[in-house]
């Protein structure tokens, strides 16, 4: 019952009484109603209805613009919004399988992981602050979907750090909080070790400090597709190997376009600059006893064909000269089945698998059958095969982690001593993007490690 019911029930049983001093009762009803009416409620205007706001009716609620109140939902929905999206890329990298959002998420989680987690802490924030003011929904929205984003990428850091641990790997996460430029190093040297119908082919030399002597060498193939990328592309990691003893040699080979198909070159070219490497190694500072391939991607999938066929003995130099035996493979994501990254058809922005592929080998598997067992890496497999490392992100959209797999079966079946190391929730060039991110320490570290104990010592 309203203090207007009230009063109206209390005058009809009574009346008013000149002769009787006002009661408590009397001297409520007689105070006026716009003392307790909110300041927001306007007497004698149209209440909800069309009627002017009388006894016993509630008026209706003026709306009155607070710039603070604004400012306050437009930074709780904005750390909303962004809480969401942050949740979202996760869940795209938990759950493969969805397209174009799956492959997203798992791109982006090995080299943003950390600072996801810390995009998603102004949402918990802002949410906790405000759900009890205006605006109390958006508030607690915010708050909920912060808590989820923030747990969410903890749990996956986590879990690939201790998968990153596992392979002998290690992670700096306050590193990966600050994520660097993957060319902020140059070469010591660079040398043509062979010029092909005009065009110079060269090497980028990365030494490392001291006195000149034979150094453990790390002899790079860059990835690409076969028709992209330089060897130039990870400098700085170059240089990180370089700061860690190694010499590094990184090789320039003949491109693939739309005329020129190297399926049948760029083999050659790398043989070529191994050779080379081998004629200099005394003026380079080569150990040829602790000579490493290492490559990613299309470079990881020359990088083992050519070691592969050096200890058979197949190995063919576009230039001539000895191509020496390699002592260990290291690759990353390495195209060792191009049937399968055919098939897969990967396609996003610039990067397109299939038609990559078909570029290289001049046509489809189905035209080219003979060139396409020439470019797998499963043809060079024998038991005199070098020992090799394999890293493989489990989430490859480009390079389909199937095709590794089996790949591994194959060469471990042959005697083969072979290591895979798979990365959780990561996608392909999950260490290319930046120096210093997760990605990128899982595969310098993981290497290091391997190399360590299986060459160095």
């Amino acid at each position: 019952m309203n203090r207007v019911t009230a009063c109206s029930l209390l005058n009809t049983a009574v009346g008013p009484r000149a002769d009787v001093p006002p009661g408590p009762a009397e001297a409520l009803c007689s105070q006026p109603l716009e003392a307790f009416m909110p300041a927001n409620l306007i007497p004698g205007e149209p209440a909800a209805g069309g009627d002017e706001a009388s006894a016993g009716r509630t008026a209706r609620r003026r709306w009155v613009f607070s710039p603070v109140r604004f400012l306050w939902f437009v930074a709780v929905a904005a750390a909303l919004a962004l809480a969401v999206a942050v949740t979202a890329l996760e869940l795209g990298a938990i759950l493969p399988g969805l397209g174009l959002f799956s492959a997203i998420g798992s791109f982006v989680i090995p080299v943003l992981g950390p600072l996801l987690v810390i995009a998603a802490l102004p949402a918990i924030g802002l949410g906790l602050a405000r759900r009890r003011r205006s605006p109390r929904r958006t508030a607690t929205a915010a708050a909920a979907a912060g808590i989820a984003g923030a747990v969410t990428g903890i749990a996956i850091i986590a879990i690939m750090i201790s998968a990153i641990d596992a392979a002998g790997g290690s992670v700096n996460i306050f590193r990966a909080l600050a994520p660097s430029s993957v060319a902020a190093a140059t070469p010591n040297a660079n040398a043509v070790y062979n010029t092909v119908n005009g065009q110079a082919l060269s090497v980028a030399i990365y030494r490392p400090s001291g006195p000149p002597r034979a150094w453990p060498t790390l002899f790079y193939i860059h990835g690409g597709g076969w028709n992209g990328g330089s060897n130039d592309t990870a400098k700085t990691d170059y240089r990180w190997y370089a700061n860690h003893g190694w010499l590094v040699i990184s090789a320039q080979y003949r491109l693939a376009t739309a005329t020129d198909h190297t399926w049948n070159q760029a083999p050659g070219d790398v043989a070529c600059a191994l050779a080379w490497t081998a004629r200099n190694a005394t003026q380079l500072g080569v150990d040829l006893t602790r000579l490493v391939l290492a490559g990613d991607s299309a470079g990881g999938n020359l990088a083992i064909n050519l070691g592969y066929s050096a200890a058979a003995g197949t190995a063919r130099s576009n230039c001539g000269g000895t191509v020496p035996v390699p002592a260990a493979v290291v690759v990353t994501y390495p195209a060792v089945n191009p049937v399968s990254v055919y098939d897969a058809n990967f396609t996003f922005g610039s990067v397109r698998g299939g038609a990559s592929v078909a570029e290289y080998a001049g046509g489809t598997p189905q035209q080219y059958p003979s060139r396409y067992k020439a470019i797998s890496s499963s043809t060079y497999i024998t038991g005199k095969a070098p020992q090799t490392l394999i890293i493989e992100p489990e989430h490859d959209s480009l390079v389909p982690p199937g095709g590794v797999y089996a790949f591994v079966g194959q060469a471990r079946a042959a005697g083969v001593d072979i290591t895979l190391a798979a990365i959780p929730f990561a996608n392909h060039t999950f260490d290319f993007y930046a120096a210093g991110t997760i990605g990128d320490q899982a595969r310098l570290t993981i290497t290091q490690n391997y190399l360590a104990h299986r060459i160095l010592t």
